[in-house]
């Protein structure tokens, strides 16, 4: 790649000003040479890194930038509209946009009080149902990574699940680095004592125990 300032006069601002940038991307570079060949305006008597303007000369300035990437979460739930006692899946995915890869990503994605967790499968790493940290480590660019959870809905609580991103680069794009998803649960009362059949130990008000009933 080549940053090129073809003006006849060059000067330290605008029009004039040579500047650009140099993307580097790829896997084990350990070394970066950067060639750079000056043209001075002719009136300096020596090269000299100084924006002093008595200094005399010319001069140039290389800044070097730390790795970044643009790291996504995005979830789903497969049932919007559970009833109160079945089980949803949460299924979360992790995804780096580049230019960089990322060696230390994580989600943090702990289910609120509206859930009660049952288990966690994913495609890589792994996930604390205490604390809610996803650990999925190195993350490449261009690469995904999913989690599903499945819990049960509770009868009371908060349905609105979140999941955050985060890694070790720079994130230049952070409106992307959150989501969230809700659900609206539906109470099934059989016979209407508005205690939810989930909870009701007999729900269908005839004095029979429900767990009697089903060894019928």
């Amino acid at each position: 790649s080549q940053i090129n300032n073809s003006a006849t006069n060059p000067t330290t601002s605008g029009a004039g000003v040579g500047h650009g940038s140099v993307l580097f991307s790829g896997n084990g570079i350990t070394t970066i040479t950067l060639r750079v060949f000056m043209r001075g305006n002719g009136r300096g008597a020596r090269w000299n890194n100084s924006t002093t303007p008595s200094n005399g000369g010319d001069s140039f300035t290389i800044g070097v930038s730390t790795l970044e990437n643009d790291l996504a979460v995005s979830k789903t739930v497969s049932n919007s509209t559970p009833t109160v006692g079945s089980n949803v899946i949460f299924m979360i995915n992790a995804t780096n946009n580049g230019p960089s890869n990322d060696s230390a990503v994580s989600v943090t994605d702990l289910l609120p009080s509206g859930y009660s967790y049952i288990s966690y499968s994913p495609s890589t790493g792994t996930y604390d149902n205490i604390t809610g940290i996803w650990n999925i480590g190195t993350l490449n660019s261009g690469s995904s990574a999913t989690l599903s959870i499945a819990a049960m809905v509770n009868a009371t609580g908060n349905y609105t699940n979140t999941a955050s991103i985060t890694g070790f680069n720079a994130d230049p794009v952070s409106t992307n680095n959150t989501a969230s998803v809700s659900t609206t649960p539906t109470v099934i009362d059989s016979d209407g004592d508005r205690v939810p059949d989930s909870l009701d130990l007999d729900d269908d008000n005839d004095g029979i125990l429900d767990t009697t009933e089903g060894q019928c």
